[in-house]
């Protein structure tokens, strides 16, 4: 059932279950309804309860029907506003070999090499982009340092670290006043008197007036020195040619540029780097469990994956150390992470091993006639490989899946659309029926949304007859001020949402944000 937003997928699942027990003479105990996460299930709980509370079919989340399956000793998970168990375990693996001194020098190699240049793209887990899909990726990403300084722009970064690294004490985007307005210049060093402007957007005419105006307003002020740089000279010159010029410049003006050694660097970035580096391994090695890799299938994609530069392949290298003494411990704790969970319910019930146990009551996937699962657009392959065993051990269940393939926003979670469009192949003799009709919003949300998703799928269509009004902005249109561009936001489209949200305030009306992470 491909049903569009505000159609009532809940709904649905909860009355065809009552429909089937009230009318088909199904027992409740030969139905099984599976949701992905333990709200929808309470609803779903709630709702047949209000109508049948002394007839429940069976209704949990996926990872709960694994549990019942397998019962493990531990579960290891992060909690939201609790104890981050599998965190804390990851943590200790990796920190086994930080404090290794033959691993130890390869990963302080590595973290000098991902604050040194742009490695967005192990950071992000984008390991399946292509290196096209990279470079926009990373042109709307902000800039750390060496030394933590978050830049706009790459010159910026090759200017902050060399400060950094030649131990130039500095302050970035300090503010003055110029006019009666802000004015925050890249880098001031006060104990000499010096600032420094990068102009990364040289060749915008206004840009180009407002970069010249700068260069006045410090001619104006005798006891300051202006070094401005552009991207003209960091093309021309490369990076190592743009510090030398910047090493020529500074000791000109009477400051001394001594380098410190690669072990003062480290020691000063040491904290703050293996707490990055062990974020991202933590996120490496859980995209791998999602995936359900083995040691071997992972170190056959690292072999066959095009690295974008060096310090990513030996990112992988390390990284495939870590996932394997992670999965080594593991197997000698007898602990279990939510993803060797779904693995491991899906081989007992492969084996033939169909009891399943919530609190005192056994049943069995044997008897289950019926499977009704919710937000089917999530499916992933672990879920997958269960509900292929649960047909294999009985093949006469049907199934009722519910979802929609324009709501599919888990993919970072391992979520795969490929099962939602492949319905038919995975479940044959399979009917697609469709709910387009959204009873939650006015018409013109649903329009904007059927306009955003032309030529997805089936339209939504509206219930109400209030037109509501939608706003509509073209990102494509937008480009930020030099003054916006001095706060330092990240992607264009971030500046473009914060002018529209001033708008509506300033016109008194309350505005809500939504995003998936903070």
């Amino acid at each position: 059932m491909v049903a569009r937003a505000g159609s009532g997928k809940t709904a649905t699942l909860v009355n065809r279950a009552l429909f089937l027990q009230e009318h088909c003479d199904v027992s409740p105990d030969e139905m099984l309804l599976l949701a992905f996460n333990r709200k929808a299930a309470e609803e779903m709980r709630d709702r047949i309860a209000s109508f049948v509370p002394e007839s429940m079919p069976h209704v949990m989340t996926f990872h709960a029907l694994a549990f019942a399956i397998v019962h493990p000793g531990k579960i290891l998970y992060d909690e939201p506003e609790g104890p981050q168990s599998q965190s804390r375990v990851l943590q200790t693996q990796i920190d086994r070999y930080v404090r290794d001194p033959c691993y130890l020098d390869e990963i302080r190699t590595l973290m000098m090499a991902y604050f040194r240049s742009d490695w967005e793209r192990i950071v992000s887990g984008g390991y399946d982009r292509t290196p096209q899909e990279m470079l926009r990726y990373r042109r709307a990403l902000r800039r750390e340092s060496l030394d933590g300084t978050y830049v706009k722009s790459f010159g910026e970064k090759v200017i902050v670290n060399f400060l950094f690294e030649y131990d130039v004490k500095y302050q970035y985007e300090k503010n003055f006043r110029w006019n009666g307005d802000n004015y925050r210049p890249d880098f001031t060093i006060f104990t000499s008197g010096v600032v420094i402007e990068y102009f990364g957007l040289e060749g915008d005419p206004d840009y180009d007036d407002m970069s010249e105006a700068k260069r006045g307003y410090w001619r104006k002020k005798p006891n300051w020195n202006l070094l401005d740089y552009s991207r003209r000279d960091l093309a021309a010159d490369g990076e190592k040619g743009l510090c030398t010029r910047l090493k020529q410049d500074l000791e000109r003006l009477g400051i001394s540029c001594e380098k410190l050694s690669e072990d003062e660097i480290w020691s000063r970035i040491k904290d703050r780097a293996i707490d990055k580096f062990t974020g991202v391994v933590r996120g490496f090695i859980q995209r791998c469990r999602k995936l359900s890799l083995t040691p071997e299938q992972l170190s056959e994609m690292v072999k066959n994956h095009d690295c974008i530069d060096d310090v990513e392949q030996r990112f992988l290298n390390l990284a495939q150390v870590f996932y394997l003494s992670y999965l080594e411990y593991l197997q000698a704790t007898g602990e279990e992470d939510f993803d060797g969970l779904m693995q491991k319910a899906a081989e007992k019930v492969a084996a033939g091993k169909t009891e399943f146990r919530r609190k005192l009551k056994k049943s069995y996937l044997k008897s289950i006639q019926y499977v009704l699962i919710d937000e089917y657009q999530d499916f992933s392959e672990l879920f997958n490989r269960l509900i292929r065993a649960l047909k294999a051990q009985n093949p006469g269940s049907r199934f009722f899946c519910v979802g929609d393939d324009w709501q599919a926003i888990n993919g970072f979670a391992g979520s795969d659309l490929r099962f939602f469009n492949d319905f038919s192949e995975i479940f044959a003799d399979s009917r697609r029926l469709y709910m387009p009709t959204n009873y939650r919003s006015a018409r013109s949300i649903v329009d904007v949304g059927n306009a955003l998703m032309k030529n997805r799928g089936v339209p939504g269509k509206a219930h109400k007859s209030a037109r509501g009004k939608a706003v509509i902005a073209d990102v494509a249109d937008f480009s930020p001020t030099p003054q916006e561009k001095n706060i330092d936001l990240g992607a264009d489209s971030t500046y473009a949402v914060l002018r529209l949200v001033r708008k509506i305030i300033d016109n008194g009306k309350n505005v809500v944000l939504l995003s998936r992470t903070l």
